[in-house]
């Protein structure tokens, strides 16, 4: 039996590989999904070309 393998008989940096690569899908799928859910949706309240003195910000 190999020491460095896991209960699934892969080795633990392969599953740790699988695991990080998995994670990171799952983190910007919901990026995209999130983005496609509010895309397209108008904000109530004032822009922010409204608020910031944009002349006076940038100096």
């Amino acid at each position: 039996m190999d020491p460095h393998a896991t209960s699934f008989g892969i080795p633990n940096r392969k599953m740790a590989m699988w695991v990080f690569i998995g994670s990171e899908c799952m983190f910007f799928g919901s990026l995209i999904a999130t983005y496609l859910a509010y895309e397209g949706k108008s904000v109530a309240g004032p822009t922010p070309r409204e608020i910031l003195n944009i002349p006076l910000t940038s100096v």
